[in-house]
């Protein structure tokens, strides 16, 4: 009988088998805890984007709102014009629940934020006939807290 030497051996067969697993288990592992990685992010953000939507329209009607004609804390009633004919009207933001509702005069509350963990006005003097108002606002997003800050002047003088 001939010997045939073109042959795999079973030692090679194994070993290559050996090999292509733990190429595969670490290729594997990568893949998993990036799928992981992944599911954590995509809800925060859109936690995030949902916050940073709510912050800036804190911040659009509260720049609207008269110098001296609201309250700091986290149940915030503030004035804002309404149209030139009609004068003003009276907004009003608060936190319910971890909830975060605007209404405007006798209207109906609107959701516009829930997980909010904190949300703040707070007013600074900037210059005596100038207004410079602190909004804060955080909510929670799986574990973790998302903040946003700033410090919006008033338009309307009184």
């Amino acid at each position: 009988m001939k010997k045939n030497e073109e042959a795999f051996t079973l030692i090679e067969i194994v070993l290559a088998i050996f090999l292509i697993g733990i190429i595969a288990g670490f290729i594997g592992g990568i893949l998993f805890h990036e799928i992981d990685f992944y599911k954590l992010m995509v809800p925060r953000k859109e936690v995030k984007i949902e916050n940073k939507l709510v912050f800036e329209r804190l911040v659009k009607e509260f720049k609207d709102a008269y110098q001296g004609s609201y309250n700091s804390g986290n149940n915030v009633k503030f004035k804002v014009p309404y149209n030139v004919f009609k004068g003003y009207t009276t907004v009003r933001v608060y936190t319910s629940g971890g909830n975060l509702y605007f209404v405007t005069d006798n209207a109906t509350p609107s959701l516009i934020s829930n997980n909010v963990a904190f949300f703040n006005i707070t007013s600074v003097r900037w210059q005596p006939n100038r207004d410079l108002v602190r909004i804060k606002l955080s909510t929670n997003a799986q574990d973790a807290t998302i903040t946003q800050e700033t410090t919006v002047f008033l338009r309307n003088i009184r």
